[in-house]
């Protein structure tokens, strides 16, 4: 901004953090929060309300800042339009039949394939997503890495197309409930969780072994299909990790500052704007086993800026402790999943996987001696 210093990376930071948190507040109660997190601070509240009000053009599918995708998802009014014109409408063979959910990137909706006969999700990207041709070859060569995501644990991208100026993804369609909603029926028997986290992880070990991190995996990002199986979905905001031969010395998988994800799930290296790799999923999944263990997140009780600080400095409750049928076994997981220092946490998927089911067949002998 012309006439100023730069900004330094701290107070950028902090901005980010405000930001975020004011995102993850209700609307009646965002005014009160940004009066404490701000604290007087004119200056910080007058970056945040900028961002808030801020209805920048988003670059792209993978490389898109959540700072421009989440102020543009504030138009809801267009967007809500947008998507009750689109219904009984056709888009290229896909017929609209009804919204399903949105997010950062799009609204979704569930429509029918008329050439192949079957349902899908189409995700409809925001106006102005794809703003020129550098963006739309991004998201091009992302969605054919997801394309190429073929695994039970994982919905199915199937096609990306445009028709009069509208960009969409058609993905698999996945009848069933969120996680979020069983969690929200109270924390789920150890074998349950074990059974799950363990879909959970050979999901990410597939995604990583494509360099795709999901970096928003929560519980509503979570399919439970009506046979039981887990999908990973919304790879929205997933990032595509260059090979190391491509990244020169010390140059990051992310660029620093830009800030991605859902607060309650970010870990915190991911809050501070620093490089992600798959051990930020692993941190996630932490977040996701702790839910399914207490009913909530790690830090449940905290909101807005007290939560930013809980996730760079506090440790958790021990899940064991808030709910006394969890095992040691799975609580020293969960915790290991949570270590502030990514170097700390389980080094791959691979890893937690191996550990979960460890824990599974210890739980399923014990059991068969009773």
């Amino acid at each position: 901004m012309a006439g100023h210093s730069p900004m330094k990376p701290e107070c950028w930071q902090r901005i980010t953090q405000v930001f975020q948190a004011a995102l993850e507040c209700e609307s009646g109660r965002r005014e009160a929060f940004l009066k404490e997190a701000c604290a007087g601070d004119e200056s910080l509240r007058k970056e945040v309300d900028s961002l808030l009000a801020c209805q920048a053009e988003a670059e792209g599918f993978i490389e898109s800042p959540a700072l421009e995708v989440a102020a543009k998802a504030l138009a809801q009014d267009e967007v809500e339009k947008a998507g009750i014109a689109l219904i009984g409408h056709t888009l290229s063979h896909y017929k609209i039949l009804d919204k399903i959910g949105e997010g950062g990137m799009g609204v979704v909706y569930r429509a029918h394939d008329e050439r192949l006969d079957r349902d899908v999700a189409i995700k409809v990207l925001q106006i102005g997503t794809l703003a020129d041709a550098a963006a739309r070859k991004r998201f091009r060569k992302e969605a054919l890495a997801l394309s190429k995501l073929n695994h039970p644990a994982i919905e199915t991208v199937h096609d990306f197309d445009t028709q009069d100026g509208v960009d969409f993804l058609v993905i698999e369609y996945i009848p069933g409930t969120t996680l979020s909603d069983k969690v929200a029926e109270g924390p789920l028997p150890e074998k349950e969780i074990l059974r799950l986290g363990v879909q959970l992880a050979e999901g990410l070990e597939a995604a990583h072994g494509q360099r795709i991190v999901h970096r928003d995996l929560k519980p509503a990002n979570l399919r439970i299909t009506p046979d039981g199986r887990l999908k990973l979905l919304d790879f929205g905001l997933a990032k595509l990790l260059r090979p190391p031969i491509e990244q020169g010395a010390g140059q990051s998988s992310t660029g620093v500052g830009v800030l991605m994800g859902t607060l309650p799930h970010m870990s915190p290296e991911q809050l501070e704007g620093k490089p992600v790799d798959c051990r930020t999923d692993i941190y996630a999944a932490g977040t996701v086993l702790y839910e399914m263990a207490v009913g909530h997140t790690p830090f449940g009780e905290a909101w807005g800026g007290r939560l930013a600080d809980c996730i760079l400095h506090q440790a958790p409750v021990p899940p064991g402790a808030l709910n006394h049928r969890i095992s040691a076994g799975l609580e020293n997981i969960i915790l290991k999943c949570l270590e502030k220092d990514p170097h700390r946490r389980y080094r791959s998927a691979k890893e937690l996987g191996a550990e979960l089911r460890r824990i599974a067949a210890r739980s399923s002998l014990s059991f068969n001696r009773e």
